[in-house]
C-alpha cells in the first residue's frame, strides 16, 4: 500500500505540523519574540528568588499550546510570562531584543531574531501576569525562512486571556513515511513548504486556577518535491507539483495552573487539555479531529534544585492526513529526533529533568525520555519504544524575568546533535 502525499481532491490539513516550523521556525518566532520558545516552554532552573512574589494571587500563564499541524507543528500561543516592576517615571514593561544561532536535526544550523515588549496595558491591574507583543523571523543553513508576529494578552484581573499569531513561512523538511518501521528505515522524501497561518485563542476564568475557552486556527499552504529522485522510499508516492489545500480548525481548550512562576517553576502543576476538529463545514480540506492532553509536575529539592517531570499524548481521529498525525519533534518531548521521523495517528511521551542553578546567571539540566508513535491505542509496544537522554547548560538572558538560553546536547536512537534554544523544553 502507497502513503499518498496529495490527491485529487487537492486537499490538505494543517492539524499537528510536526517537522520544520514546529522544530525551529515557530518555536524560534514565539521565544526569541519577547522571551519564550518552538513548541508547549516555560524556563525553569532559574534563581527562585529572581522572580518577585505575585502581588495579590498567583499569577496563571498557561504554556505552549500543543501543536496542531502535523508536517509543521503548531506555534505555542500560551506563552510564559513575567514579573514586570514599573520603573519610576517610565512605562511598566521590558524590552527583550534577542538574536540567537540555532541547530536541530531538522533545520542543521540558522539564526533567528526577535524583539519583544512585555508589559502591562492596565498599570491598575495588580493581578494579571503582563501582557507581550512581538515581532521575529528566521532563515536556517538548508534555505528556509520565515516571519512573524504574536500578542498575548492578561486583561481584567486575568479573567480574560487573549491570544494571536499570524506568520508566513517557505521551510523544506524531510517525510520519512508514516509508523514506526517508516521511521527506523531512515528514507525520505526532500519536500518544500509554504504557508500562511493564523491563530487565535480565548480563554477564561471559570474557578481559580482553571481557564477554559476556544481557539481558531487557519493555515493555507503549498508544497511540492525539492529533490526528486533522492532518498524516496517505494512505498511513498508523490504530490502533484503546486499541491495546495487549506484547513480550519476549531478548537475547545481547558487549562489547569498552579506553578508559582511561569517563566521559571519551582513547583506546581500544570495541565493542558485540548480538542481540536477540522472540518468541511467551516472551510477545512480534511475533516479529522485531534486529542491532546498534557501534564507538567514541578518539585523543589532545595533552593537551586528542581525536578520537572512531564507526560503528553495525541490522539486522532477521522481522515487524517500524515502532516495531520502525532509525531516526536513537535515540542521537544524527546529531544534529539528529526522532526517527524516517527510519525502515526496516536503518540505518548514521558521525560524528566533535574535542574540546578550553578550561579545567579549559569545552570545545568540533566533529561531523559522515552515515548512511541502507533497506528491505534491497542498498538503501543514498549519493543517499539524510543528513547532520549542528554544533558544542558542554561544561561539567564534578561534581568527582570528568568528566561535563559539553552543549548542541550541530546542522544536519540544512536544519534547526537546539539540543540540550541530560548527558554526550556517544558
Amino acid at each position: 500500500m502507497k502513503t499518498a502525499i496529495g490527491s485529487s481532491r487537492n486537499r490538505r490539513s494543517a492539524g499537528n505540523w510536526c517537522g520544520p516550523i514546529q522544530t525551529a521556525f515557530l518555536p524560534a518566532v514565539i521565544l526569541l519574540l519577547a522571551s519564550t520558545v518552538l513548541a508547549e516552554q516555560t524556563g525553569t532552573g532559574s534563581d527562585p528568588a529572581a522572580v518577585p512574589p505575585p502581588a495579590e494571587a498567583p499569577k496563571e500563564a498557561p504554556p505552549p499550546l500543543p501543536p496542531g499541524y502535523s508536517s509543521i507543528p503548531q506555534p505555542p500561543l500560551d506563552i510564559p510570562t513575567a514579573q514586570i516592576v514599573p520603573k519610576k517615571g517610565g512605562m511598566p514593561g521590558e524590552l527583550v531584543i534577542a538574536p540567537v544561532p540555532f541547530s536541530n536535526p531538522t533545520f542543521e544550523s540558522g539564526l533567528g531574531l526577535g524583539v519583544g515588549y512585555i508589559y502591562k496595558p492596565d498599570r491598575k491591574d495588580k493581578v494579571s501576569p503582563p501582557s507581550i507583543v512581538g515581532i521575529g523571523g528566521l532563515y536556517t543553513e538548508n534555505g528556509s525562512w520565515g516571519v512573524g508576529a504574536l500578542g498575548k494578552y492578561y486583561l481584567q484581573e486575568d479573567r480574560l486571556r487573549l491570544a494571536g499569531l499570524v506568520a508566513y513561512a517557505d521551510v523544506g523538511f524531510k517525510f520519512f513515511g508514516i509508523g514506526q518501521d517508516a521511521g527506523e528505515r531512515g528514507l525520505y522524501v526532500d519536500l518544500a513548504e509554504k504557508l500562511d497561518l493564523i491563530l487565535v485563542q480565548a480563554l477564561r476564568r471559570v474557578k481559580p486556577n482553571t481557564f477554559a475557552g476556544v481557539r481558531l486556527e487557519y493555515i493555507r499552504g503549498e508544497f511540492s518535491v525539492t529533490l526528486p529522485g533522492t532518498h524516496i522510499p517505494d512505498d511513498i508516492s508523490m504530490p502533484t507539483p503546486g499541491f495546495t489545500a487549506q484547513t480550519v480548525g476549531i478548537g475547545l481548550r481547558c487549562q489547569y495552573d498552579t506553578r508559582d512562576n511561569s517563566f521559571a517553576p519551582v513547583r506546581g502543576v500544570y495541565i493542558d487539555l485540548g480538542i481540536d476538529a477540522f472540518d468541511d463545514l467551516w472551510g477545512s480540506d480534511y475533516d479529522y479531529q485531534a486529542f491532546e492532553v498534557a501534564l507538567n509536575r514541578y518539585l523543589s529539592l532545595s533552593k537551586n534544585e528542581v525536578v520537572a517531570v512531564r507526560g503528553y499524548g495525541r490522539f486522532t481521529a477521522g481522515d487524517v492526513p500524515f502532516w495531520g498525525m502525532s509525531c516526536f519533534g513537535m515540542h521537544n518531548d524527546l529531544r534529539g529526533y528529526t522532526s517527524g521521523q516517527y510519525r502515526d495517528r496516536h503518540m505518548i511521551a514521558t521525560q524528566a529533568e533535574y535542574r540546578r542553578q550553578l550561579t545567579k546567571k549559569v545552570g545545568t539540566v540533566f533529561f531523559a525520555g522515552i515515548g512511541a508513535v502507533a497506528p491505534g491505542i491497542d498498538d503501543f509496544n514498549i519493543d517499539d519504544r524510543l528513547t532520549s537522554f542528554g544533558l544542558g547548560v542554561r544561561y539567564r538572558l534578561t534581568p527582570l524575568t528568568p528566561l535563559n538560553y539553552s543549548i542541550d546536547w541530546a542522544y536519540a536512537e544512536g544519534d547526537n546533535s546539539l540543540i540550541f534554544s530560548v527558554g526550556e523544553a517544558f
